[in-house]
């Protein structure tokens, strides 16, 4: 939930289409944490982080 919000607030300002990329890879990031030991959710995992940076959002480990 903390990646979750802090990603959140780094994009309450952004007004444009990546707007909804961002919320939807930040979304797919909560929900691969509940099922690490899937594979192909950890592929959409790693998609949705490269989504959040060539968007410009900074994500930690």
């Amino acid at each position: 939930m903390l990646f979750r919000q802090n990603t959140i607030d780094n994009c309450t300002s952004r007004t444009d289409k990546s707007a909804p990329a961002i919320a939807l890879a930040t979304e797919v990031l909560e929900i691969a944490q509940q099922f690490q030991q899937v594979p192909t959710v950890q592929g959409y995992a790693k998609t949705a982080i490269q989504v959040l940076q060539e968007n410009g959002v900074e994500v930690g480990p």
